[in-house]
């Protein structure tokens, strides 16, 4: 059987004018370039937190950095919270952090205005997101990892310690022989699977 929301994937591959998508989403720009799709987490600022605000401001600058250096890429970025949940301070907001929560929206103003760079509203499809693109890329395992794989898409694992970055491709698991495993210094070198 499979997961089902991969299926989704599938016909929507199907169903969808996939170039009108990349068309829509960055013009004349998306010809020829490969497109990574990056995920993201429910990010904390709690003691104990897997994925603080400090790492969402790391995760987000690599991704404006590698946007930066890499021309030939073309990103698009759907955030899985929209800018209230990191810097309101009121009664509903239980998670923000308004100072950290600032510096998070400053990067992703600068992504924002990045030519090659897509920002997504937290609500739209990752449906779409995930057939339009060649690579996904994922904070950490969530259901999109899931999806992605199920539907034999490009697939990165991202998992952030100390300074180095490492990357899982193909969804393996790091020290585990399934999967092939790149680690670098700040930098990702992972290749990008073909559509």
């Amino acid at each position: 059987m499979g997961n089902l929301w991969s299926e989704q994937i599938l016909g929507a591959e199907q169903a969808i004018d996939l170039d009108a998508v990349r068309r829509q989403w960055f013009g004349p720009l998306a010809e020829g370039r490969r497109v990574l799709a990056w995920f993201d987490t429910s990010f904390v600022e709690a003691p104990n937190s897997p994925s603080t605000f400090t790492e969402a401001i790391r995760w987000y600058a690599d991704i404006l950095r590698l946007a930066q250096q890499q021309d030939e890429l073309l990103m698009v970025i759907k955030p899985s919270k929209d800018e209230a949940y990191y810097v309101d301070e009121g009664p509903r907001q239980q998670w923000a952090g308004p100072q950290l929560g600032k510096r998070l929206m400053q990067v992703w103003a600068a992504l924002r205005s990045h030519p090659r760079v897509r920002f997504l509203d937290h609500a739209d499809d990752p449906t779409t997101v995930v057939a339009a693109s060649d690579l996904t890329v994922t904070y950490c395992f969530s259901s999109v990892s899931a999806e992605a794989l199920g539907a034999a898409r490009g697939e990165a694992l991202v998992r952030r310690r100390r300074r180095r970055v490492e990357v899982d491709l193909g969804g393996g698991r790091h020290g585990a022989p399934v999967g092939q495993s790149v680690s670098t210094n700040g930098r990702y070198r992972a290749g990008v699977a073909a559509r």
